[in-house]
């Protein structure tokens, strides 16, 4: 699951896990009905679950795409929403965590591991809030050649109509060119 946040979500541990276990819900549902009408079971234990020793759901992978411009100060884990008795409570040990997978364009600082036009999204969002920065990338040689989808959602979501007009410009300068 992908999730694109512009604010910041202060249950998002909580979101993200209350997503994932409607999506194992549904596999588990789907796989006991298909078991039920099967009636294979081999043990007791598997007709009481509905569910084989061999059976398996597919595993979920949630993100959250924050593209807010302010630093994200909102819970990363489950656990950080909790109010525990005191820091040395016996029962934390045995509370199940859940993460929230975060992915903050405004704190990353290296783009490079990336190899589409996300790349150069990521970098003009984050850039967005530094006019210096963000001016540098109309020099960047890799702007010249970027898709009309990726100058439009780099124009939407940084608002920034730069991208928009000077897209308009490198349509016309390679007009006898094939188009990129």
């Amino acid at each position: 699951g992908l999730e694109n946040q512009e604010r910041i979500h202060y249950a998002m541990p909580l979101r993200h896990m209350i997503g994932d276990y409607f999506s194992y819900l549904k596999e588990y549902h789907e796989i006991a009905a298909k078991n039920r009408q099967e009636k294979d079971f081999v043990s007791s234990d598997e007709f009481l679950s509905n569910f084989k020793k061999t059976d398996r759901l597919h595993p979920v992978y949630t993100i959250c795409l924050y593209s807010g411009t302010e630093t994200w100060d909102g819970p990363r884990t489950l656990s950080d929403m909790m109010e525990f008795r005191a820091e040395t409570d016996p029962l934390k040990e045995y509370f199940s965590d859940y993460p929230a997978n975060l992915f903050c364009v405004n704190e990353q600082k290296e783009f490079e591991c990336f190899h589409t036009e996300l790349r150069e999204l990521l970098r003009a969002m984050n850039y967005r809030k530094d006019k210096r920065k963000f001016l540098s990338l109309e020099k960047d040689e890799r702007y010249a050649h970027l898709s009309k989808e990726t100058w439009e959602a780099i124009a939407t979501m940084t608002g920034r109509s730069f991208f928009e007009e000077n897209m308009e410009t490198y349509k016309s300068q390679n007009e006898n060119q094939r188009e990129e």
